[in-house]
């Protein structure tokens, strides 16, 4: 099975965060939940999409979309260029900070602009998962078709 997560708000000083506090929870409540390795991600420069999976078939494949603005800046759409994509998700003025409950109409736009654009920006990430889900719940009725 395949989970995509969606991180509706930024946690500046760890942004991995809300994904840390779902595998604690998948491990406590003995539930399937792909090994992450976080320490190999920190430090790092965060990426608009991360793709977690194991090799059991029975732990979903995740896919984790944090709220980063790193091609946003330049790009419109995936592949177009455009002025004026600066979103602030990681300044202390921010709007899109964890304490802000609402949105003006302007940043709402803003937000769902860069939040469709990553996930049409990791398109092929998501189909290739979709893909693997698929696969895997085939293969484990014994290779029969939907």
């Amino acid at each position: 099975w395949l989970c995509l997560c969606l991180q509706p708000s930024c946690l500046w000083a760890r942004p991995l965060q809300d994904l840390k506090l779902t595998a604690q929870y998948c491990r406590d409540h003995k539930l399937p939940f792909p090994h992450i390795d976080f320490s190999s991600l920190e430090g790092r420069p965060l990426q608009e999409c991360y793709v977690f999976k194991d090799d059991d078939p029975r732990v979903p494949i995740v896919l984790h979309f944090p709220l980063t603005n790193t091609s946003f800046r330049e790009y419109h759409a995936p592949g177009v260029k455009h002025v004026g994509g600066e979103v602030d998700v990681s300044s202390h003025g921010s709007p899109y900070r964890t304490y802000k409950m609402s949105y003006s109409p302007a940043e709402f736009a803003q937000l769902v602009d860069l939040a469709a654009y990553n996930v049409a920006n990791n398109r092929e990430a998501i189909i290739e998962a979709l893909r693997e889900a698929l696969d895997r719940k085939r293969a484990a009725r014994g290779g029969a078709q939907p």
